[in-house]
């Protein structure tokens, strides 16, 4: 239609035209002007359909961990994980990935090592339910079913998208073993005092059995005994006393007799670590009322059996102040005015916990470091200072933890500040502490200026499932407040000893003690043997770690080293040897045909891989799918249609103009 009209009206439009033998030239140049525009007005499309065949996903999960080889070599695995990866019809039916795990999970291209020092099972699952959410995928799981850590895989079963096809590795043959299945020990005890040791020992089979127990410091017998055990009696907890005689860290060994023909050997001996300290730190929480914080902090301190918390009232605590290292001061009042005179004249460190019955009148008469003038009352949420530089903060979700009551104010500071929270009300962050400590005429003093922090302890709880990871935060700021040492540019945290996995954490400063995220830490690390190995400290955040867990049972002294600075820290520890890999010997059949039975898939042994890739190939469940895709594209360039177009009037008016036309 388009040729059609623009032919006709062009023939019309020069049919009378003065420009004699040019009329055929501009005919034909009207005629492309508007057939064109015709052209461009329509815009032509043209549809097509492409088809393509998604085939369904077989994930091939793979536990790297170190008790794999214990149960069976690693070249006969990786030779049958090869047969599943490999197979011409499996690939023709599915997409073939390859992951392993230990602690993560890994997409994997190779060979599995089997070097992991953990099981997590749980973890695995979970992750790889997510990446293939609300696809059609298989999972065939290779592993000998014993985890380590984490949450129980079983009851994860009925929340899994996708079946899971249990591969397993070992023997599913049930041996006789005795095991040392737990050691319950304090990390801490004092010089010339006793500590209990709590052991539980555990035991597989159908016979009565005898076994011997003893416990070793290192090569002197501390104590022996013997345990019974039968079918109806499979479990032994023995409770000991042990007399702390000698400081710092003191290794025990626990070791159980074998059985006649016992298969697994190496869970029948285990070492652990106490570290014996010749005095604690005394703190005395001072409060005139009850309130759950105190409990809080209470349980927060002396989760380091190196510290005593004593909580007294105002004038029960007068008569030994002077034997407490620091003093937490809770809301004082009126009440408080004896101990503040008490606490000044013996140059005591303090930690003032204010709130909503906190008489600041009182106390900005009482002390110099915080005057604060308040107005309203407020639920004041914390912000953490990334610049914070007095002690090293491990990470912690503060800006997640629920607010604190508080007044909000203008706050004068005298002394050296070191502002670890600020505050934020209503989303508003306010150049204003929350907590703050503060160096003044020698001594070191903490200020939170807000109640309810229990709500904090319970939060973390929450996040991380102990309060463990909160507990040490306050261990640290109590630790700093209760010591006089002089701020250090080069912070390092150690434990005294550790088992099997070694993290130790370091922090940087520049001359204003700021963090300094561009410093180059280097670790000297040397055994009892003399031989050291050098390792560059990883930046995380706000805090550079070191974090191995291949060192060698035995002790060593370390040496961190700031490069290009004359700063370094040094020190030791002791790693006690534990392989929690070691401590099976057989497959846990039982548990992962639950997992397989409730996710729909089904279960194999390792011996039998053959049979399991007939079953995946020949399952009719397991189909590709066609799927369609239509794309409409423009036949024309709108763009060159519209050069073209301006190009044809342009000649035409300049032929009609020269032949004199217009």
């Amino acid at each position: 239609m388009a040729l059609v009209v623009s032919a006709t009206i062009a023939f019309f439009y020069y049919k009378n035209s003065k420009a004699g033998k040019l009329v055929y030239l501009f005919t034909v140049v009207r005629f492309l002007v508007l057939f064109l525009l015709g052209v461009l007005l329509i815009n032509p499309k043209l549809k097509s359909t492409t088809y393509k065949v998604s085939k369904p996903g077989l994930v091939v999960l793979v536990d790297n961990s170190a008790s794999m080889t214990t149960v069976d070599k690693a070249e006969n695995i990786n030779s049958k994980i090869a047969l599943l990866t490999d197979n011409k019809k499996l690939q023709d039916k599915f997409t073939i990935e390859k992951f392993h795990f230990s602690n993560d999970i890994v997409k994997d291209s190779g060979q599995t090592k089997f070097t992991g020092d953990i099981t997590d099972l749980f973890k695995a699952l979970k992750a790889t339910d997510n990446i293939y959410k609300n696809t059609d995928a298989t999972v065939v799981l290779v592993s000998d079913g014993n985890q380590t850590y984490g949450s129980d895989y079983a009851y994860l079963a009925e929340t899994l998208e996708h079946p899971v096809y249990s591969l397993i590795v070992g023997d599913t043959t049930q041996f006789e073993d005795i095991r040392i299945s737990k050691v319950n020990v304090n990390k801490y005890a004092f010089y010339k005092n006793e500590f209990p040791v709590e052991l539980f020992f555990n035991y597989s089979g159908q016979q009565n059995r005898e076994v011997s127990y003893k416990l070793l410091a290192g090569n002197r017998t501390v104590y022996q005994g013997n345990l019974s055990f039968s079918p109806l009696e499979l479990s032994k907890k023995v409770n000991l006393t042990l007399s702390a005689d000698s400081k710092g860290v003191q290794e025990y060994t626990i070791v159980v007799s074998d059985l006649p023909q016992e298969k697994n050997t190496d869970n029948n001996t285990k070492q652990f670590g106490v570290e014996v300290i010749d005095e604690g730190t005394k703190i005395a929480l001072v409060s005139s009322f009850s309130h759950p914080d105190i409990g809080a902090f209470k349980k927060s301190i002396e989760s380091n059996q190196q510290r005593k918390v004593t909580i007294a009232s105002p004038s029960e605590v007068l008569n030994n102040l002077n034997e407490y290292n620091l003093v937490i001061l809770y809301q004082p009042n009126q009440t408080f005015s004896k101990v503040f005179e008490e606490v000044n004249k013996l140059g005591k460190n303090t930690f003032v916990v204010a709130g909503s019955r906190t008489d600041w009148d009182f106390l900005n008469n009482s002390q110099d470091n915080v005057l604060y003038h308040k107005t309203t009352q407020e639920e004041i949420s914390p912000v953490y200072n990334s610049n914070f530089s007095s002690f090293l903060v491990n990470q912690l979700p503060f800006e997640d933890f629920p607010p604190l009551d508080g007044y909000l104010g203008n706050i004068t500071i005298n002394g050296t500040a070191d502002v670890l929270l600020n505050q934020k009300v209503k989303n508003i962050s306010l150049n204003e502490p929350l907590l703050v400590m503060i160096e003044n005429k020698g001594k070191r003093n903490g200020y939170l200026l807000g109640e309810n922090s229990w709500r904090w302890r319970a939060r973390s709880y929450v996040e991380t499932g102990s309060f463990v990871t909160y507990d040490e935060f306050v261990s640290k700021l109590i630790f700093y407040l209760a010591t006089s040492t002089k701020k250090e540019r080069l912070q390092v945290n150690t434990e005294s000893f550790y088992y099997g996995n070694v993290i130790i954490d370091a922090a940087y400063f520049d001359k204003n003690y700021q963090f300094n995220k561009n410093g180059n830490l280097e670790l000297k690390l040397t055994d009892e043997n003399g031989e050291s190995n050098l390792y560059t400290m990883q930046l995380r955040n706000n805090y550079f770690q070191f974090n191995n867990s291949g060192l060698a049972p035995g002790k060593y002294t370390y040496e961190v080293n700031v490069t290009g600075e004359n700063i370094s820290k040094s020190g030791g520890f002791s790693v006690i040897g534990f392989d929690v890999e070691k401590q099976y010997y057989n497959a846990n059949y039982k548990k992962m045909s639950k997992l397989s039975e409730l996710t729909g898939g089904e279960v194999t042994l390792l011996e039998d891989t053959n049979q399991l890739i007939d079953n995946l190939i020949n399952n009719q469940a397991f189909k590709p799918i066609q799927k369609s895709s239509e794309t409409v594209d423009s036949i024309i360039s709108w763009k060159l249609l519209l050069f073209l177009i301006v190009a044809l009037l342009a000649a035409e008016w300049f032929l009609r103009k020269y032949n004199g036309l217009i």
